[in-house]
């Protein structure tokens, strides 16, 4: 990934030199313009892992569905799973 410059630069996951640490100190910076700005903030910080990890990626998806969340959101939530090979 990294040779191939797949990552683009919103990635800290699995990147040299950028951590939690490094994407929390970004994201506050960018809430703080925003803010001041009077923008709107929302955010999502969801950990999967174990989640993605214990369900068979076809059961997530239905049981996120049946919570009525759907389009891009489900989407979103569903991207990194089709990579699996559940």
């Amino acid at each position: 990934m990294m040779e191939n410059q797949l990552f683009c630069d919103a990635q800290y996951g699995f990147v040299p030199g950028k951590s939690c640490m490094t994407q929390l100190l970004t994201v506050l910076e960018l809430w703080t313009e925003m803010l001041g700005s009077d923008g709107p903030i929302d955010a999502v910080y969801p950990d999967f892992r174990k989640m993605f990890d214990s369900v068979p990626h076809h059961t997530l998806h239905i049981k996120i569905a049946a919570y009525g969340i759907n389009g891009k959101v489900l989407d979103w939530i569903q991207a990194p799973l089709t990579c699996s090979g559940d």
